[in-house]
């Protein structure tokens, strides 16, 4: 049910994504998705905390085995790259609900749950890797976290709005970015 509702929120976004269609798209009875979920806001919630948390594990699998701030680079850009791949209802999902969020306060409070819960697992990555040695953060590192995926998110907006944005380039330049602010200080240098 979930992946049909991703799917006709990227035909139809959030309003056009009807029961009715739902239940057309996956084959199943409208009590089903009624009895699994009581209401269109829990399932769009559930499909906002199933796509999340597929997205971190795939943060994380690519994250961990990392060795250097350039590997963790790396893994940090393709998972952008991966979220660009993604579904269009994923992306429409994230703006539209961020948008019914402003309106509604059980959906903001939500939301807002959702991402302190990814910014705190992306930091519990980001700490991991500085106490390896790899990385070095340069902040508070649940603060550093968010930013990071506030700047991942907005590439891909840019990406999805802007038909002749070369995807490669802004990718590695901010890979570049992250570098900088991630990269341990060299202190084979020092006299």
């Amino acid at each position: 049910m979930l992946a049909a509702t991703r799917r006709l929120i990227g035909r139809h976004g959030i309003e056009g994504a009807t029961f009715d269609l739902i239940t057309q798209e996956a084959g199943v009875g409208r009590g089903t998705i009624h009895w699994a979920y009581g209401s269109k806001e829990r399932l769009l919630l559930e499909l906002l905390k199933a796509d999340g948390a597929a997205r971190f594990d795939a943060l994380r699998a690519a994250v961990a085995p990392a060795t250097s701030a350039e590997e963790v680079g790396d893994a940090l850009a393709a998972q952008v790259t991966g979220f660009l791949e993604d579904e269009l209802g994923v992306h429409v999902l994230l703006q539209e609900l961020g948008s019914v969020a402003l309106r509604e306060p059980e959906i903001g409070k939500a939301l807002a749950t959702r991402r302190v819960e990814w910014s705190e697992l992306f930091a519990q990555l980001l700490e991991a890797k500085a106490a390896e040695g790899v990385i070095e953060l340069p902040g508070e590192p649940a603060m550093l976290a968010t930013l990071l995926t506030a700047f991942g998110h907005g590439l891909a907006t840019n990406a999805l709005l802007d038909p002749d944005c070369e995807v490669e380039p802004m990718i590695e330049s901010a890979r570049e970015c992250v570098l900088r602010v991630l990269e341990p200080a060299n202190d084979s240098n020092a006299g």
